[in-house]
């Protein structure tokens, strides 16, 4: 797998969830440290972005192309979890 780095963006496959936890393969933001990311744990932190603005003060535009989007994107600040690094793919 390729070095993950704090500051970059994922395709995560965000599936099986629950509730109302966000669905998908769709793009994240690596929060977790790089010094956690390359641990033996296997995990990393990040925040699922999606591309519906719904006026939610807490989630934080992304311009195209900042972060390699191709669309206006908003990062779910509130739906921070760890997740396992075979979910990811660059």
């Amino acid at each position: 797998m390729a070095k993950i780095a704090r500051g970059e963006i994922w395709l995560v496959d965000l599936n099986p969830v629950r509730g109302h936890e966000q669905a998908g393969k769709r793009p994240c933001l690596i929060i977790s440290v790089d010094l956690f990311n390359q641990g033996a744990s296997g995990l990393v932190v990040v925040l699922p972005i999606t591309s519906k603005d719904k006026g939610i003060p807490f989630h934080v535009k992304i311009n195209s192309p900042e972060g390699g989007m191709k669309t206006q994107s908003f990062i779910k600040c509130e739906d921070v979890r760890s997740i396992s690094v075979e979910r990811l793919d660059k």
